[in-house]
């Protein structure tokens, strides 16, 4: 059984995507939210807090984290479709 950074079983972890979308705005005035769900995190960025070289350097970055091993998301099962 293989093990990633954390000593986790490979096997039994999520794989986990995520990403920066665009919004029109957010509640009480943020910038940034974090939305999640099983295997997908999701950061929600409000028109005008970043530019779009921003957004796509902050993708790069934490996709680049999560396919490392760097960073798991402890769900509680596999994401079924």
């Amino acid at each position: 059984m293989t093990q990633d950074a954390s000593g986790e079983s490979a096997e039994r972890r999520v794989p986990t995507q995520v990403d920066l979308e665009f919004v029109p705005a957010l509640p009480d005035g943020r910038a940034v939210a974090p939305a999640e769900k099983d295997g997908r995190f999701v950061w929600l960025v409000a028109k005008g807090a970043m530019t779009e070289e921003c957004r796509s350097e902050m993708q790069e970055y934490m996709t680049h984290i999560v396919s490392t091993g760097m960073w798991t998301q402890n769900w509680p099962s596999p994401q079924l479709c």
